[in-house]
C-alpha cells in the first residue's frame, strides 16, 4: 500500500491514545510523532543535549512510562528496532536520544524519492548521528570539567577565609584559653548546606572581640552549653514579657494571667 496519512501532534495527548499500554505498532507511531521535526534543544541537570530533527529526546525510562511497558520490554523493543535499522541509539553523559533512520519517509513535502535518495537520506542520519554523539560528548566532558573547577575553587577560596579566621582568633590567645578558642572556631566556621559560607559569614553584623568577650562571660565550654544557654536565653525574654504584662493588667498570679485575662486579651507565650 501506498501514500500517506497526516496524523496531527495533538494525537500524543489525546487521553483514548494513552488511555491502555501501547502495542509495539502503537509505540512505534508514537516514536515518530514524538521525534523533532526540526532542530532544538533542551536542558538536563545543567548541560545542554541537541536534538536533531528526527530523534526522539526522551529516554528509555520515559518512553517506558508513557507506553505502560516494564523498562525490559522497553529495552528488547529498542533492540528489535536496532537490528531492523528503524533506529539508530545515541548514548551521551546525561540521556539518551533515539534517531529515527529514513525519518523524511513520514514527514515529508508528499513528493516521491526513489531508493537511491532514501538510503542516502538513511546513511546521512546515522553519519549526522555518530558525529552529534562524538560533538556531544566533548560539549558535556568540558561542561562537567568546567563545573568541577568552579567548585573546586570556591572550596579553596572557602578554606582561605577559615585559614584567616583562625589567624584573626588565634590573636587572642593570651586573652582566651587555647581550649575555647578551638571551641569558637568550630561553632562558628561551621558551613551551610552548599558549602559557600560559614556560620559568622552569614550574621548580619560580627564583631570578633566583642564575640569571644561574650563567649568568655557565658562559659561557653561546649555546643550543647551553647543551645542550653540559647534556650534559657528565650525563656527569660519570655518571662520578662509576661512579668511586664501582667503588671500592665493588674495581675499578681501568672496561673490566674494564663487561665483567664491574658488569654481573654489575645497573648500567647508559647516557647
Amino acid at each position: 500500500m501506498s501514500g500517506w496519512v497526516k496524523i496531527g501532534r495533538k494525537l500524543l495527548n489525546d487521553p483514548m491514545y494513552l488511555s491502555e499500554p501501547f502495542t509495539k505498532g502503537q509505540a512505534w507511531i508514537d516514536m515518530i510523532l514524538l521525534a523533532n521535526y526540526k532542530d532544538n534543544h533542551f536542558y538536563k541537570r545543567g548541560i545542554r543535549v541537541d536534538v536533531l530533527r528526527g530523534q526522539v529526546g526522551m529516554d528509555l525510562d520515559t518512553l517506558a512510562k508513557r507506553w505502560q511497558w516494564s523498562r525490559g520490554k522497553a529495552e528488547r523493543f529498542m533492540n528489535t528496532l536496532e537490528n531492523e535499522n528503524k533506529i539508530v541509539r545515541q548514548k551521551t553523559n546525561v540521556t539518551t536520544l533515539f534517531s529515527i533512520i529514513n525519518y523524511h519517509l513520514y514527514q515529508t513535502d508528499g513528493k516521491a524519492n526513489d531508493n537511491a535518495n532514501d538510503n542516502a537520506n538513511g546513511n546521512e542520519i546515522v553519519k549526522q548521528t555518530t558525529n552529534q554523539t562524538v560533538n556531544q560528548t566533548v560539549i558535556q566532558t568540558e561542561q562537567i570539567k568546567e563545573r568541577k573547577e568552579i567548585k573546586k575553587e570556591k572550596k579553596e577560596k572557602l578554606l582561605g577565609r577559615k585559614q584567616d579566621f583562625r589567624d584573626q582568633l588565634f590573636f587572642f590567645s593570651s586573652e582566651y584559653p587555647e581550649s575555647m578558642l578551638e571551641e569558637f572556631f568550630d561553632y562558628w566556621t561551621e558551613e551551610n548546606k552548599s558549602g559557600t559560607q560559614m556560620k559568622f559569614e552569614l550574621q548580619i553584623t560580627w564583631d570578633l572581640s566583642k564575640r569571644l568577650s561574650r563567649w568568655s562571660k557565658n562559659n561557653f565550654k561546649s555546643i550543647s552549653k551553647i543551645q542550653s544557654n540559647e534556650q534559657s536565653d528565650r525563656k527569660n525574654e519570655r518571662n520578662a514579657v509576661v512579668e511586664r504584662t501582667m503588671a500592665r493588667i493588674g495581675i499578681k498570679n501568672e496561673n490566674d494571667f494564663s487561665r483567664g485575662t491574658g488569654n481573654q486579651q489575645g497573648f500567647s507565650f508559647e516557647d
